[in-house]
């Protein structure tokens, strides 16, 4: 084994390993070199074991790719990944991810590793390799954005760049901190580069784990300095705003709108779960449960309160879908959010969102269940209380009531908690509902009506309208000689052309 040897201001090594030469240098100190000299040696000599061409022999684009391609088709947040990884791969001219997502249940491929018991994995999208596609056009503004930032400094789209197109085992976690610091000068918020840096530590940790790579010896994405930020959000749905809310949803065009949201209210079920997820053969009548095959956490049961049970027979005397594989609310999440933000502007309602539904069930159920952290995880789905903390909003009011034995404002109960007022609410808001839409049935009527006795007219040969005889009382009413009834105006109308005089 040839030793680490002084050149220049640092140091070097070569090293010869089943008739490969390596030559690396620029080390601070011998240690150094020696160390990444015997690294160096043992990855060579395991390289029959490792998969691909190893660390320092793929760019950290093309590494991202191969993950993608393995890893991307049981994430249920791969469509969002793809994107991230996309410009790695934009930059080195690679061809882009191109995410389907599978119809119909999501299947399952065996994932088995060595001396692990093998597992089912739920397959939800279909990726593959599409070719790279011409130069997106950058808007003017925000051209002269990034060149600025350029001229103050490397942007995070050029760091992006440069950290692509290097070797997996260069990678440092310093060059990573650098591209953090950049996001974060350029405004992008904490979240934002939270999921940047997940992608590339997930990249890393399979290289390690399953593609067998040594090198870098420690997960460069692991400990990077990232601002934190206070996102918690603490609105909830009280009584006194799901009275004036309902009555709107309840007038909906799309019928499954209403019940769907009452439901949430119910269940503290995210939107995506009763949308996509739920099925009529998903509900135990007996046991009211629903059984969920898949979410966000994977296969869960909710439990349904008399309330919930309530909705979902009403919903099934509805007949919008009566096959058992058939969905319970045959509508889409963008049809449901328009009608949610509509009902909250004309409700005089703001800065209400409707995954709030979701901590206001939580919230109910905490005040409901008296604290019961066990009772209020098996409604919610949450696995850890550190989760359903962010969910439960029970503040200083809530607890002085409790004490004291009082009953809460309307303004300060969350939606929920009085069954009796969401029964009645519910009713009254249908029966308003019902009421309009007979109006509506009317009038669209009345219109029919006219236009079949103007079509007989014309056909008579009948002027239309009829006019009405004179002093009677009704369109016109009291219209004597001197008074031209309004709809005879059209006979005192001077007829004006306004094209130009040749």
């Amino acid at each position: 084994m040839a030793k680490a040897y002084k050149e220049g201001a640092g140091w070097a090594f070569r090293l010869r390993v089943h008739g490969q030469d390596i030559y690396q240098s620029g080390f601070r100190s011998k240690k150094a070199a020696e160390e990444a000299r015997d690294s160096r040696k043992v990855e060579l000599k395991q390289a029959d074991k490792q998969v691909g061409f190893g660390a320092a022999r793929t760019s950290v684009a093309q590494a991202l790719c191969d993950y993608a391609l393995a890893e991307l088709p049981k994430h249920k947040g791969a469509e969002q990944e793809a994107r991230r990884i996309n410009r790695y791969l934009r930059a080195v001219q690679l061809p882009l991810l191109k995410v389907e997502k599978l119809q119909g249940e999501p299947g399952s491929v065996k994932a088995s590793m060595r001396g692990q018991k093998r597992t089912e994995q739920a397959v939800h999208f279909k990726v593959g390799l599409e070719d790279v596609e011409q130069e997106r056009v950058i808007p003017a503004s925000l051209r002269e954005h990034r060149a600025r930032l350029e001229a103050e400094g490397l942007g995070s789209d050029t760091l992006r760049s440069l950290l692509a197109r290097i070797m997996v085992a260069d990678v440092s976690a310093h060059r990573l901190q650098r591209f953090v610091d950049a996001l974060e000068k350029e405004g992008f918020g904490m979240s934002t580069v939270r999921l940047e840096v997940a992608v590339l530590r997930q990249m890393f940790n399979h290289s390690r784990k399953i593609w067998k790579w040594t090198q870098p010896h420690q997960n460069p994405a692991s400990g990077l300095k990232i601002a934190s930020e206070d996102n918690t959000r603490k609105r909830i749905l009280s009584e006194e705003e799901w009275v004036r809310i309902a009555p709107v949803l309840a007038r909906s065009k799309n019928r499954c709108v209403f019940p769907l949201v009452c439901l949430m209210i119910e269940t503290a079920m995210r939107s995506s779960e009763p949308l996509t997820r739920l099925r009529w053969q998903d509900i135990d009548w007996q046991a009211r449960v629903l059984v969920l095959p898949d979410s966000k956490t994977g296969k869960r049961e909710v439990p349904l309160s008399p309330g919930a049970v309530d909705i979902l027979h009403a919903v099934q005397a509805m007949e919008l879908t009566s096959g058992l594989e058939e969905p319970v609310f045959p509508t889409t999440y963008e049809t449901l959010k328009k009608a949610w933000k509509t009902a909250c502007t004309a409700a005089g309602v703001s800065n209400l969102h409707l995954h709030d539904l979701r901590h206001t069930a939580a919230t109910r159920y905490a005040i409901e269940f008296q604290g019961n952290a066990f009772f209020i995880k098996a409604v919610t789905g949450h696995k850890t209380s550190a989760m359903l903390d962010r969910y439960i909003h029970v503040n200083a009011r809530h607890a002085a009531a409790y004490m004291h034995g009082d009953g809460l404002e309307a303004n300060e109960t969350p939606a929920g908690l009085n069954a009796d007022l969401m029964a009645e609410v519910s009713i009254q808001a249908q029966a308003m509902a019902a009421e309009a839409k007979q109006a509506i049935r009317e009038r669209v009527a009345r219109e029919q009506s006219l236009r079949r006795q103007a079509q007989e007219a014309r056909k008579a040969g009948l002027p239309w309208p009829p006019a009405p005889p004179l002093g009677e009382v009704g369109l016109g009413k009291g219209v004597g000689p001197d008074v031209p009834s309004p709809l005879a105006a059209s006979a005192n109308v001077i007829r004006v052309e306004f094209r130009k005089a040749a």
